[in-house]
């Protein structure tokens, strides 16, 4: 069972501190400064209508702040580089240990004896 998104974030911000400078905090802290449950339980009270109705007032008030023009929204791309995911790396030892077993199934499928 994986960590929540939220759980994931708020080890983040106490371990990185370009995430506590971004939150303002000007000393380092090793503990959270506030619970991550509320934000977790408000958003869950919400339902689709709703975060679509808060997304289409955000965006309303940022074009009324003119932070862009309607026409700009005709085209968005979604940037998903700070989503966590489920990759390996080349350095990984589950991922050398996986490309291992493969081998070993291949050569016995194929008849070659290793040793």
């Amino acid at each position: 069972m994986g960590m929540s998104l939220s759980k994931v974030l708020c080890e983040r911000r106490v371990e990185n501190p370009y995430y506590r400078y971004l939150y303002g905090e000007a000393f380092f802290l090793h503990r959270l400064m506030f619970d991550r449950f509320p934000l977790t339980r408000w958003r869950q009270r919400m339902d689709e209508d709703e975060l679509k109705a808060l997304l289409q007032e955000s965006l309303a008030v940022a074009v009324r702040a003119d932070a862009f023009k309607p026409s700009e929204l005709s085209r968005v791309i979604v940037d998903t580089t700070a989503q966590p995911k489920n990759v390996m790396f080349q350095t990984d030892a589950r991922l050398l240990h996986c490309a291992r077993e493969i081998l070993v199934r291949m050569a016995a499928k194929h008849g070659v004896h290793l040793r």
